[in-house]
C-alpha cells in the first residue's frame, strides 16, 4: 500500500509469514481460508507499537530519516520517512526477500517504478526518488513517493452505505479519472481494490501500488504474463474478490483496460452497498471463481433501495461477464458518471431484456421448462432485474403476472428462513470475531429483506434471532466497549422492527410497547459509552441516532411531548457533535449538517400531528392553534437548512428537493388536520350533536377553502416539474408530483364533502351546496392527474410495490368523487381496477396494513354496487338484485377482512370501519326484502 499511513496513529500489523495461499507447519489451506485470507489482507492492518527495533539501520536510505514502518507486504516494506534536505514527509518502499524475491520480483519492482514515472495526475501517488539501500541494509531496490495521509478505502466503506449517493459518486468519479489517466498511457492496473486506494484528510482518493500493472505502449514494454501471476495461489489471491472474469479464468491475452472497469464496477458496488460484494467471495474456490466467470450480479437496489434505474444501469455495465459489453475505459465510466451528477442522459444502455432471459434460460434450463415461464429468478432474492419495462408492464397487468408474482414471494420467504437458519448456526457470541460474524450476519440479513415483498413472517423471524443473539452476548459485556456498542445495536435493531419505523409493523397489539424499551436500553448504553469519551464523533452521533429512532416510537404511540423530548436531545447531541469538526472527516459531517436538518422537520412533524390528534377534541383552540405555528416554524427552519445547502451546491439534488418537500409537507399537515375536524364533526352529528358537529364542520371549510393552502399545494407543484425537468432520472421527484397534485385534490373532495354533510345536517343550509359538484369535478381532475403521474412512476419500477398501492390509493380516490358525482358505472370500473391492485399486493406481502387496504377497496366497490341497485331509476328489478347480492358478497368479504384486524389487535371492534360496510349491507338487505 504504497504512499499510504493507518487511518490512527497505531503502526500497522505484519502479516504472518507466508500471505495468502501458504500454510503453517506446510500444511496446505482450504480454499476457504485462502479466500478470507485474501480479504484479510485487503483490510487495513493493525499491530503492537514499539517495534522500532525492526527498522532498518541509520542511514540505510540516503537521504532520508526512517520514522517509522506503515505497511508490510508480500513484496516489500512501507517506511515513513523525512527527506533530509527539504524535511518533507515521505513514504519509501523497499524490496525484501520474500516470495518475489530474485530476479522477477526485481523486475516488477522496476516496471512499478517505471510506472509511476510516466504518471503525472493529482489522484495517483508520485515517485520522487528511487535507488538501492546502504551496503549495511543489503543493497536492496527502493523508492520513494509522496506520503499520503488519512484512511483506506476499507474504512471507507464501512460507512459508505449511509452516506449520500451522489457523494459517494462524486468520490468514485475521481478514482475513475485517475485510472483513466493510467490507461491513455497504455498502463492497465490489474489489481484495483479498496486497500489500494487511500482518502486523504481532505477527502481526495489516490491510487496506488502498481505493482502488476501491465504496459501494452511507451517506453518500457512488458513481455507475455508470468503464468504463476495468474495462478490462484500466491500473490495473485489478494485482488481475487476484485478480479475480472478474463483474470480468473487466467487468461494474460484478454486482460486489458477492460479488467479494470470491471474492477471499478466491484468497487463501485461496494461503496453503493457498504462493503457488500456483487456475489459471494467467500466459500470453495472452485465455487468463488465460477460466481466470478458466470453468476450475475445480484442488483444493488436490492441491498440499498436509494440507488436509482441510472445508477443501478451504470454499476451493471461495469460488471458484464464479456468484456465488449462493459465501458471500454474507465474515461468512459467517467463521463456516464459526469452526466448522471449533472443531470444529463447517460449513455449506458439497459441490456435487452430478452438477452438477459436467454442468458438465464441456458443456465437454468429446467426450471424455465418446468415453469414454463420467460421470468428469470435471480440469485437471491432480487426479482424482474432482466426484463424491460415494456414486457414487465405488460406481464404484470394480467393475472399471470400477479400468480408469478406470488411465486417470487414465495422463493423470497425461503431465501430468506435460509440466510436465518445459516446465521444462527454460524455465530458464536462468546467472542469478539463471534460476534462480528453474528452483527454483520443480522445487517445483511435486515437489508435483503426489510424491502422484499412477502416476507412478513421473515421479519418475525429475524427478531428471534436478534433477540437470541442480545441475549447471548449479554452475559458477556462486562466493561469490554466492543460488547457494549454490539448490544446497543441489537436493542436499536429490535426496536426499529417493532416499532415499525422502516419496515411494516409485525402487527401485534404490544409491538410498539417492546420496542420502545428496546429504544429504552439502545439510549441508556450509548449515553453510558458516550460518557467513557464525550469528544468522540461516532458515539454522539450514535447517541443521536439511539434518540431519534426512539423519538419515533414514541410519535408512533401518540406520545407527542416525549417525541419531542427525545428529538430535542437528538438534535443537542448532533450539534455538539459538528462543534468538533477536528474529529470526523468532511464527508460526515456533511451526514452531519443532514441529520440535523432532518432532525428539525421531524420536530415540525411531531408538533403538527400533535395539533391534528387534538383537533377532534374539546382543548384549547388557542393551544392547536399555537401547535400549528409552531409546526410551519420548523418547517420552514428545515426548508432554510436544505437552501443553504444548494446554496453552497446548486448540483445537490437532495437538498433541492428538500426545499420543497418542506412546503408540501405544511399543506399535507393542515390538510390531515382539516380531514380530524371533518371526522369529529361527523361522529359528533351522529351522536346526535348536531350543532357541535357542524360547528367542526365549519372550521374545516375555512381551513380548506384558505387561498394559502391551494397556494402553497400549487407552488410545490411548480418546483418539483422544475426538479423533474432538471433531474429526468430522480424517479422520486414523481412520487413528489403525484403526491402534491393528490393533495389538491384532497383539498377540493374534503371542501365538497363537509359541505355534503353540514348541508345534509342542516338543510336550511342548501345554499352553500351550489358548488358541491363543481368542486368534486375539479378534485376529481386532479386525482386523475395523480393517477397519470402513479402510472409513470410504477412502470419505472414494475415490483414496486409501494407504486402500485399509490395506484390503487388514486384510483380509490378517481372513484369517489365519480361516486358523489353520480358516474355510478365508471365509479365501478374504477374501483374494481383498484381491489384488483389491492388483491395483488395482499397476495405478495400479507401484512394488516394490506388487508385493510383491501378492505376498504372491497368496502368502497361494494357501495358503489348498492348505490347502483338502490338507487339508480330504470334498472330492471332483477338486475337490481343481483347487484345488490354482489354487493353483500363484497361487503362480507370487507368485514371478514375486519374482523381479522380486530382479531389481530390492529382495529377496534366498533370502529367506523365496521360500522360503514355493516350499514351498507343492511341497506342492500332491505332492497331484497322488499
Amino acid at each position: 500500500m504504497a504512499g499510504s499511513t493507518p487511518p490512527s496513529d497505531v503502526p500497522p500489523q505484519s502479516p504472518p509469514p507466508g500471505g495468502a495461499g501458504s500454510g503453517s507447519g506446510g500444511q496446505k489451506k482450504s480454499d476457504r481460508e485462502l479466500i478470507e485470507g485474501a480479504l484479510r489482507a485487503a483490510q487495513p492492518r493493525t499491530r503492537a507499537p514499539h517495534h522500532e527495533d525492526l527498522l532498518p539501520p541509520a542511514d540505510s536510505f540516503p537521504g532520508y530519516e526512517i520514522i517509522r514502518e506503515i505497511h508490510r507486504g508480500g513484496q516489500g516494506i512501507v517506511y515513513q520517512a523525512i527527506q533530509k534536505t527539504t524535511k518533507r514527509k515521505v513514504a519509501v518502499k523497499v524490496l525484501h526477500m520474500g516470495p518475489f524475491a530474485g530476479s522477477r520480483g526485481r523486475a516488477r519492482f522496476d516496471r512499478e517504478v517505471a510506472i509511476l514515472a510516466q504518471l503525472e495526475h493529482p489522484n495517483i501517488v508520485s515517485v520522487l526518488d528511487s535507488g538501492l539501500t546502504s551496503e549495511a541494509a543489503g543493497n536492496q531496490c527502493f523508492y520513494v513517493m509522496d506520503y499520503v495521509s488519512g484512511q483506506t478505502l476499507d474504512v471507507y466503506l464501512t460507512s459508505s452505505a449511509t452516506k449520500p449517493i451522489q457523494e459517494i459518486l462524486g468520490l468514485f468519479l475521481k478514482i475513475c479519472d485517475a485510472v483513466n489517466a493510467a490507461h491513455l498511457k497504455g498502463i492497465t492496473h490489474r489489481d484495483l481494490k479498496p486497500s489500494n486506494i487511500r482518502i486523504d484528510h481532505s477527502g481526495e482518493p489516490h491510487v496506488l501500488d502498481f505493482g502488476l500493472a501491465k504496459i501494452v505502449t511507451g517506453e518500457v514494454t512488458e513481455s507475455v504474463e508470468h503464468p504463476e501471476m495468474m495462478s490462484m495461489t500466491g500473490q495473485f489471491i489478494g485482488s481475487l474478490p476484485w478480479a475480472s472474469p478474463e483474470q480468473a479464468e487466467g487468461a494474460p491475452s484478454k486482460i486489458d483496460i477492460r479488467s479494470d472497469v470491471y474492477s471499478l464496477g466491484v468497487i463501485l458496488y461496494q461503496l453503493l452497498t457498504g462493503g457488500k460484494f456483487p456475489y459471494q467471495v467467500i466459500g470453495n474456490m472452485r465455487d468463488v471463481m465460477d460466481n466470478i466467470l458466470r453468476a450475475e450480479p445480484a442488483r444493488p437496489s436490492t441491498v440499498r433501495k436509494q440507488i436509482n434505474d441510472e445508477v443501478e444501469t451504470i454499476v451493471l455495465k461495469t460488471l458484464q461477464k464479456e468484456r465488449d459489453r462493459r465501458y471500454q475505459s474507465a474515461g468512459e465510466l467517467a463521463k456516464d458518471i459526469k452526466r448522471y451528477l449533472t443531470g444529463q442522459p447517460i449513455e449506458a444502455m439497459r441490456d435487452s431484456g430478452w438477452y438477459m432471459i436467454r442468458k438465464t434460460v441456458r443456465r437454468h434450463k429446467i426450471a424455465f421448462i418446468v415453469a414454463a415461464s420467460m421470468l428469470a429468478v435471480v440469485v437471491g432474492v432480487s426479482t424482474y432485474a432482466y426484463l424491460s419495462g415494456v414486457q414487465m408492464k405488460q406481464l404484470a397487468e394480467n393475472k399471470e403476472a400477479a400468480v408469478k408474482e406470488r411465486d417470487l414471494a414465495v422463493d423470497a420467504r425461503i431465501k430468506a428462513e435460509e440466510a436465518k437458519d445459516a446465521f444462527c448456526r454460524m455465530y458464536d457470541a462468546r467472542t469478539k470475531q463471534g460476534r462480528a460474524i453474528a452483527r454483520a450476519s443480522l445487517n445483511d440479513f435486515y437489508v435483503r429483506i426489510k424491502d422484499l415483498i412477502g416476507v412478513t413472517p421473515e421479519r418475525a423471524a429475524l427478531l428471534d434471532a436478534a433477540r437470541t443473539y442480545m441475549v447471548a452476548i449479554k452475559d458477556e459485556l462486562k466493561e469490554d466497549p466492543d460488547a457494549l456498542i454490539d448490544l446497543a445495536m441489537a436493542h436499536e435493531f429490535i426496536g426499529e422492527l417493532l416499532a415499525g419505523l422502516h419496515v411494516p409493523r409485525l402487527d401485534r397489539e404490544n409491538a410498539s410497547a417492546e420496542g420502545l424499551a428496546s429504544y429504552d436500553e439502545a439510549c441508556r448504553i450509548r449515553e453510558q459509552l458516550l460518557s467513557r469519551d464525550p469528544g468522540d464523533f461516532k458515539a454522539r452521533t450514535a447517541t443521536a441516532t439511539a434518540y431519534r429512532g426512539r423519538a419515533l416510537a414514541k410519535q408512533s404511540r401518540n406520545d407527542f411531548d416525549g417525541a419531542f423530548g427525545d428529538s430535542k436531545a437528538a438534535m443537542t447531541h448532533i450539534e455538539a457533535a459538528l462543534k468538533q469538526p477536528g474529529q470526523a472527516p468532511a464527508s460526515d459531517l456533511l451526514a452531519g449538517q443532514a441529520v440535523l436538518a432532518s432532525l428539525v422537520l421531524q420536530l415540525g412533524d411531531i408538533r403538527f400531528a400533535k395539533a391534528a390528534n387534538l383537533a377532534g377534541s374539546d382543548s384549547s383552540a388557542t393551544e392547536v392553534a399555537s401547535l400549528m405555528r409552531e409546526g410551519e416554524r420548523y418547517y420552514k427552519d428545515a426548508s432554510e437548512h436544505a437552501q443553504k445547502r444548494v446554496a453552497a451546491n446548486p448540483d445537490d439534488f437532495a437538498a433541492a428537493r428538500s426545499v420543497w418537500v418542506c412546503l408540501d409537507k405544511t399543506a399535507r399537515a393542515k390538510i390531515e388536520f382539516a380531514e380530524r375536524l371533518i371526522a369529529e364533526g361527523q361522529k359528533r352529528v351522529a351522536a346526535g350533536d348536531k350543532p357541535g358537529g357542524i360547528a367542526f364542520l365549519d372550521k374545516a371549510v375555512v381551513a380548506l377553502a384558505a387561498v394559502e393552502l391551494r397556494g402553497s399545494i400549487e407552488r410545490s407543484l411548480q418546483e418539483f416539474d422544475r426538479l423533474r425537468a432538471r433531474w429526468p432520472q430522480q424517479h422520486r421527484v414523481l412520487r413528489d408530483i403525484a403526491i402534491a397534485r393528490h393533495n389538491m385534490g384532497r383539498v377540493l373532495m374534503d371542501e365538497a364533502d363537509a359541505i355534503a354533510q353540514i348541508m345534509k345536517a342542516d338543510p336550511s343550509r342548501e345554499m352553500m351546496g351550489q358548488n358541491v359538484s363543481s368542486l368534486y369535478q375539479e378534485a376529481q381532475t386532479w386525482f386523475e392527474q395523480a393517477l397519470a403521474t402513479a402510472r409513470e412512476l410504477r412502470s419505472t419500477d414494475i415490483k414496486d410495490l409501494g407504486a402500485k398501492r399509490d395506484v390503487a390509493l388514486m384510483l380509490n380516490k378517481v372513484g369517489n368523487c365519480q361516486r358523489e358525482l353520480g358516474k355510478l358505472v365508471e365509479a365501478q370500473k374504477t374501483c374494481e381496477e383498484s381491489l384488483s391492485l389491492r388483491d395483488e399486493v395482499l397476495a405478495s406481502d400479507a401484512t394488516l396494513q394490506h388487508r385493510r387496504d383491501r378492505g376498504l377497496a372491497l368496502q368502497k366497490l361494494g357501495r358503489v354496487k348498492m348505490l347502483r341497485a338502490t338507487q339508480t331509476s330504470g334498472i330492471e328489478r332483477e338486475r337490481a338484485a343481483a347487484l345488490a347480492r354482489e354487493a353483500i358478497e363484497l361487503l362480507n368479504r370487507s368485514l371478514s377482512d375486519y374482523q381479522m384486524l380486530v382479531t389481530e389487535g390492529a382495529m377496534k371492534g366498533d370502529a367506523e370501519d365496521i360500522a360503514e360496510p355493516t350499514r351498507y349491507r343492511t341497506l342492500c338487505e332491505e332492497f331484497l326484502n322488499k
